[in-house]
């Protein structure tokens, strides 16, 4: 499904991946670890074509990722430390927006049932930027929920969340691998990324073993 081969990135004089290499199955839910500043994020943010990259090729499903042929829109989505939503637009508009851009059903009546599903009220009309980091992160939920991706890409999705936010987070992952979608999560919790992830590799010295 995924493939990453020999993919290096350097910014500046330091190298932060050194022809890492990274096989994801369809329907794999795979972590990573990895120390602070090891490139964890900046591999997310390259899969994600955020990012662009020294050397190496990322396939996807046999085809180059970063080709202008290949709509990612369609099969991939990344959830970093931003919510990547606006911040002056309520919560219902934000969900509305993404909705659209992705082809989905936009209706007030199908938002608001995501909404209430990450335990967002859906009378709250007040802008996102309002919000604590831990109802960004539900907000978050809320997105990947709409989207009919395929392969999700998430950098430290705990970060922020409640006991009860995280019991939320562990539920739709289970239910996401359930529908054979795939995931590729960063994570410094190690104890809830090796109960949920399928396996866990690291990245070390610019390397993935």
């Amino acid at each position: 499904m995924l493939s990453l081969i020999n993919v290096t990135k350097r910014f500046g004089y330091r190298t932060v991946l050194n022809r890492a290499c990274l096989e994801l199955k369809e329907g794999e839910a795979v972590g990573l670890l990895g120390k602070n500043g090891s490139g964890k994020s900046t591999l997310l943010r390259i899969v994600s074509r955020i990012l662009s990259y020294d050397f190496g090729s990322i396939l996807w499903n046999g085809k180059p990722l970063m080709s202008p042929k290949l709509d990612s829109r369609r099969f991939l989505l990344y959830l970093g430390h931003e919510p990547g939503l606006y911040p002056p637009l309520s919560a219902l508009e934000n969900l509305q927006l993404v909705a659209n851009i992705y082809g989905e059903d936009s209706s007030r009546k199908r938002i608001e049932e995501h909404l209430e599903a990450v335990g967002i009220d859906c009378s709250r009309e007040g802008p996102i930027r309002e919000f604590s980091r831990g109802m960004l992160q539900r907000l978050s939920l809320a997105k990947a929920s709409i989207i009919s991706w395929k392969l999700l890409l998430l950098d430290e999705p705990t970060t922020g969340l409640d006991s009860d936010g995280i019991e939320l987070l562990s539920y739709m992952v289970e239910s996401w691998k359930k529908e054979g979608r795939s995931l590729l999560v960063v994570s410094h919790d190690k104890l809830w990324i090796s109960k949920y992830m399928d396996r866990i590799v690291v990245l070390e010295n610019g390397e993935i073993n």
